[in-house]
């Protein structure tokens, strides 16, 4: 295949093409005429032969060779746009509410870029909270900031305070009702210092200071008495204790109705958006089963004449024990192929006629165009595949290994017949009413009395089915049977949830080390108040006196103590001295930095502290330094964890990858739509479900056996939890939305590159460094379409935004401007960079169609925990009883009319309708409340098989066989077939791509292996045996054969069943003559083995040898050899066909009496003339 049969795309489709909106601007220009397409034309016209519609077709859409499949994933792309620009309109209102309220609930959160990308989320609109927070005794300054709204205010009624004394180990308490804190009170050492307080002046100094404000400040000096802070000769109340407050911050109360009235509106979008997604993904099926009729009915394919069905062994076995011939020259499987033909055309013919054709063109019956097998040489086609890749490579020695591994496989009888049992059979038809009337076959012999005994075949059952196209088809798999695979699918499954538990742990492993760290030390502390106490300096960074040193001191002790606690497993309690004296240092070092001389220590390395907790091995513990490793250990941790996701996704990728092709399916359609699900299920739980969970706390929620290991730090979707989580996810998706056209440019860049390389950048292609035609036909082909990635990309973009949509609507956005970009630049990556795609059927686009319909559910079902948050709309919020600790939020799904009620309904009528749907789907149907599934019929008015054919496609047929033939003596395929390929004229309407149901027309097989067939002229030029070329012009005919035997090789293993076994194993024959062996002449002695093989038959029908069988009955019958060999010919078929009817009559086969459009059921096949 060259390069341009790989990419067709590039010479013919136009920007216009790729962008379909731009066609409307053909009217300002006049398009260029494909010249190829114009000599062809021209060249027919002049030959008086009309140029093909489909080829005209193809000028005006290119992109239709690609196939149903391909084209539908571009329309998928293309609607889901619009369904996510649609949705985006139907936001607005939300939009507005969300980015310009009053309260800008996350400006103190984020800032910049990052919370110009949240503030269109609903935690933009604030909400209730609880802050708490304690401090010492000594700072005096207190500063009371509610993060949770800029018109928030602090209720003076329900604020908690309190002392805690400096002997009272954990200083984490924020409530004086806290069991703890009483426990720790009960100790007659410990003062109870809030007893102290002067709590009458606190209140009233908050009520003036603090009434109706989000920000407000006082002096703890000015609200207690120093007389007060001794207890038995102690200072424990004084400059040492801590102060707490807890400070409830809520939204204006005023504001309460509105949001609620909010909450309502975005409800009812939230049911409109459910129902407008649910009947549009049904919109796409519909519209999508639609296009594959119209496309089926536009477009011939070898799909529309073939139907397959599997046989199991012990079919085949009979019909070696009654049906074959030893005495007729016709191999065994050419004979098995005239059987399931003249049984299947005899059967056909007898069934009702359909209409579909036109009167007359069935007169002789139904027939058949061709009948291919897939065997059970899984293993010689493995053994080819690395062959063609070493072949690639020019690793010629290997080549020899392989080569003398599959020579040595095949002399043992087991392994020979194991390759050459047929394990699937596929029947092209001729003529459309014969597809058809197979295509009924089941049915009818199920529901047809006068049919019924049809159901046995060979002793067993078939079920004919429509078949994939041949390029869709794994040749390899068609071996495993249904129960393997399901055995294998379980299998495969659980090895995926052991691997998506490992992926979990390691991901909530790294989530909960980089959140201990990230939490250890407080945020919002104020250093400048630290600052002012020890009387400092910004400028200079010094201090007055001794107060350097007494801040050390203090921050000492704070490591110190925290220290023990983490050594402990106990919560830490850091209160900012530590934190706010490194970054001083920390920028005093950075001015005195140059003035250090050599040697001389920095503060950082100065301020240290002893080791006697035997933590860091007895050596110094540099305190800044552990305080710059937490944070630094969090933050890369933390940004690193979408890097360990997109790590761990790849290696899932592979291994899923891996499993499902282990698993075997039949179809490459099939095998992408599985690898598409798996793929999918574990980006979407390790990006849009796990990052959920890794941050919950749902302690507060039900069963606690299981819910307790989740104790991250979000009770709930509270408007920190967009600052946080909600803006990863929209920066992820933004990024997400860019990719495509960095994929696009890398596409030409990369690839460029490398040609550039090999040319020298010469420009001219030819002048090249490869030193074989494999290797320059990589270079340039481009890799393969991966479009289960992009599929799996689709539904995990899809679901992301449906899960976090009715909270964060700028994802509905996103997704459509993400769709927009990656429809236009895949089909840029399909025109210019890819290869060829195979030509999918519609597995693939209905899988990843059915996946799309469960996205409402999850918006419905989401979107209401979201939108039901009642510190948002309620202002309700609940006490904490330490730092560590965040607001529980008391949400639980409560059946009270409010603004969430039109969601909470939706979901009520959902679950009992999705149920009934799927149990009672066909009583549904017969009520008449849902529409039967049953496939549309569509008479595609498909002309005559062997009129469909290129003449191209003939050639490939008629030369190979002819080859087989010539050089070796074999006859892959029936004369009959071959004699009318001869007189095939150019079709009026084309087959597009290959109508052959055989492995090497699957242009994909034949690369792999290397292949260059029969068909293709001056073959020897593109063929690398690894072999010297002789300079002896007498000798260049037997090295072209030679070179052709590197190809010719493929073609024999891949059709061993038409070759005798004495041949390959010599039994029977003189095996001195030649030991099978693919080495250099091997097609010499090939040939010279089967003249032997053919003498022998002779002399056993010149001796009128009689061979006694006996059959699956139990009788015996003789075969006498009583004709020459001779090749596949009418004659040779005849006898056969003579000796089947007799074996029929001895078996008591049953045919039906009165066949219904078939005079003589018993003629000989005989195919009328095509013209």
């Amino acid at each position: 295949m060259d390069i341009e049969d790989i990419h067709p795309l590039r010479a013919r489709a136009k920007l216009d093409h790729i962008i379909p909106a731009l066609q409307v601007f053909r009217r300002c220009r006049k398009p260029k005429k494909d010249f190829k397409h114009s000599l062809r034309k021209t060249l027919l016209e002049e030959m008086g032969i009309k140029m093909p519609d489909s080829e005209n077709q193809l000028i005006e859409e290119p992109f239709l060779m690609l196939g149903y499949g391909i084209n539908a994933y571009f329309d998928i792309m293309l609607s889901l746009c619009l369904m996510f620009f649609s949705i985006t309109l139907f936001c607005l209102p939300l939009y507005y509410m969300f980015a310009y309220n009053d309260a800008q609930g996350l400006k103190n959160f984020n800032e910049g870029f990052k919370f110009q990308i949240t503030k269109w989320s609903l935690g933009n609109m604030g909400g209730s909270t609880v802050i708490c927070f304690n401090k010492a005794i000594k700072s005096r300054d207190l500063k009371i900031t509610c993060p949770n709204a800029q018109n928030a205010q602090i209720d003076i009624q329900n604020v908690q305070f309190g002392v805690m004394s400096q002997h009272i180990e954990n200083k984490v308490f924020c409530s004086n009702e806290n069991q703890q804190f009483i426990d720790a009170l009960s100790d007659s050492s410990i003062a109870n210092c809030t007893a102290r307080l002067d709590t009458a002046g606190i209140t009233k100094t908050l009520t003036e200071r603090c009434t109706g404000k989000a920000k407000c400040e006082m002096d703890l000096g000015s609200v207690y008495d120093p007389s007060k802070w001794t207890y038995d000769g102690e200072d424990q109340c004084g400059d040492n204790a801590s102060f707490f407050v807890q400070v409830p911050c809520l939204i204006k109360p005023e504001d309460g109705p509105i949001r609620r009235i909010f909450g309502l509106m975005s409800g009812c979008i939230a049911v409109f958006i459910y129902l407008f997604t649910v009947i549009f993904f049904d919109y796409i099926k519909s519209v999508q089963t639609n296009k594959f009729i119209d496309f089926d009915v536009k477009t011939i394919t070898a799909g529309d004449y073939t139907i397959e069905f599997d046989l199991e062994a012990e079919m085949f076995e009979k019909f070696q024990k009654d049906y074959h011939d030893e005495s007729n020259p016709i191999s065994e499987i050419a004979q098995f192929k005239l059987y399931i033909q003249s049984e299947l055309e005899q059967r056909l013919s007898e069934f009702p006629d359909l209409g579909i054709d036109e009167p007359g063109s069935n007169a002789h019956g139904i027939k058949i165009a061709q009948i291919t097998f897939a065997f059970e040489n899984s293993k010689v086609i493995s053994w080819l595949l690395q062959r063609g890749l070493l072949i690639k490579k020019e690793q010629w020695e290997k080549v020899d290994e392989i080569n003398d591994t599959i020579a040595e496989a095949l002399k043992e009888r087991e392994f020979l017949d194991k390759m050459q049992r047929p394990v699937s059979v596929f029947v092209t038809m001729e003529t459309e009413e014969g597809y058809n009337r197979a295509s009924m076959y089941n049915d009818l012999i199920q529901m047809d009395q006068n049919y019924s005994h049809y159901q046995n075949f060979l002793g067993g059952e078939i079920e004919l089915q429509e078949a994939s196209e041949p390029t869709d088809i794994i040749w390899e798999n068609r071996a495993f049977k249904p129960r393997e695979r399901q055995v294998k699918r379980a299998i495969g499954s659980i090895i995926i949830l052991i691997m998506l538990a490992v992926s979990a742990s390691i991901i909530f492993f790294c989530s909960i080390q980089s959140n201990i760290r990230k939490f250890r030390y407080p945020k919002g502390i104020d250093c400048q108040d630290f600052v002012s106490q020890y009387h400092c300096s910004e400028e200079d960074f010094t201090c007055e006196g001794s107060n350097f040193e007494a801040w050390q001191e203090e921050a000492r002790n704070e490591f110190h103590v925290n220290r023990a606690k983490q050594k402990h497993n106990k919560a830490t309690n850091y209160f900012g001295s530590m934190q706010c004296l490194c970054g001083f240092i920390a920028e005093k070092d950075a001015l005195q930095g140059p003035s250090l001389k050599a040697g001389e220590l920095t503060e950082v390395e100065k301020f240290t502290i002893p080791d006697d907790l035997g933590v860091n091995s007895g050596e110094d513990i540099q305190i800044c330094a552990v305080y710059q490793f937490d944070k630094t250990y969090s933050a890369v941790l933390g940004q690193g964890i979408a890097f360990i996701i997109i790590a761990i996704n790849i290696v899932l990728k592979t291994i899923i990858i891996k499993l499902i092709v282990w698993i075997g399916e039949d179809t490459i359609s099939e095998r992408l739509a599985s690898i598409t699900n798996g793929v999918f299920y574990a980006q979407f739980f390790n990006t849009g479900f796990l990052l959920l969970l890794v941050n919950a706390n749902m302690t507060e929620h039900g069963p606690h056996l299981f819910t307790h290991y989740f104790a991250g730090r979000y009770h709930d979707y509270m408007p920190d939890w967009y600052a946080d989580v909600g803006q990863k996810i929209t920066q992820t998706m933004l990024i997400n939305s860019i990719l495509p056209y960095v994929n696009l440019v890398m596409g030409f860049a990369l690839p460029g590159l490398f040609r550039g390389l090999d040319t020298k950048f010469s420009g001219n292609v030819y002048a090249t460094k490869k030193s074989s035609m494999a290797q320059y036909k990589q270079l340039y082909s481009g890799a393969d379409y991966t479009i289960h990635f992009k599929y799996s990309g689709v539904l995990n973009i899809v679901y992301i935004t449906m899960m976090y949509g009715l909270g964060m609507p700028i994802l509905f956005a996103l997704a459509a401007f993400n769709f927009l970009n990656q429809y236009i630049c895949e089909r840029f990556i399909v025109a210019y960079q890819v290869k060829l795609p195979a030509a999918l059927d519609d597995k693939l686009t209905n899988g990843c169609i059915n996946m799309l319909k469960w996205a409402p559910i999850l918006f419905l079902f989401n979107g209401y925990w979201m939108i039901s948050n009642s510190q948002i709309f309620e202002n309700r919020w609940s006490p904490v009883d330490s730092t560590i600790e965040s607001m529980k939020s008391g949400h639980f799904v409560t059946f009270q009319v409010n603004w969430a009620t039109p969601v909470l309904f939706m979901v009520a009528c959902s679950i009992p309708l999705i149920a009934a749907q799927k149990i009672f789907a066909e009583q549904l149907v017969k009520w008449g409340f849902g529409m039967s599934s049953t496939e549309i019929a569509v008479d595609e008015d498909l002309p005559n098989f062997f009129k469909a054919v290129k003449l191209s496609h003939a050639d490939e047929l008629v030369l190979e066989n002819e080859n087989m033939e010539h050089n070796f003596k074999v006859m892959p395929h029936d004369p009959d077939t071959i004699e009318t390929l001869n007189e095939t004229q150019i079709p009026n309407k084309a087959v597009q791509g290959t109508p052959w149901y055989q492995i090497l027309s699957n242009p994909m097989y034949a690369n792999s292996f290397y292949y260059v067939g029969a068909f293709i002229p001056e073959r020897e030029k593109l063929i690398e045996d690894g072999y010297p070329d002789t300079t002896n012009k007498d000798h260049a005919e037997e090295e072209r054969q030679v070179r052709f035997e590197q190809s010719d090789m493929v073609m024999i293993l891949l059709n061993l069943a038409y070759i005798p076994d004495a041949v390959i194993t010599g039994e029977g024959l003189n095996k001195a003559n030649w030991e099978f062996e693919f080495k250099a002449g091997w097609q010499f002695y090939f040939k010279t083995r089967m003249e032997e093989y053919i003498q022998h038959f002779n002399q056993r029908v010149a001796n009128n040898e009689v061979l006694e069988k006996v059959d699956s009955n139990g009788n015996s019958f003789q075969l006498v050899f009583d004709h020459e060999w001779d090749f596949q010919s009418r004659e040779t078929e005849e006898r056969y066909l003579a000796f089947k009817r007799q074996r029929d009559e001895a078996l008591g086969v049953k045919r039906t009496e009165k066949p219904t459009n078939f005079d003589d059921p018993d003629c000989p096949i005989v195919r009328p003339q095509i013209n």
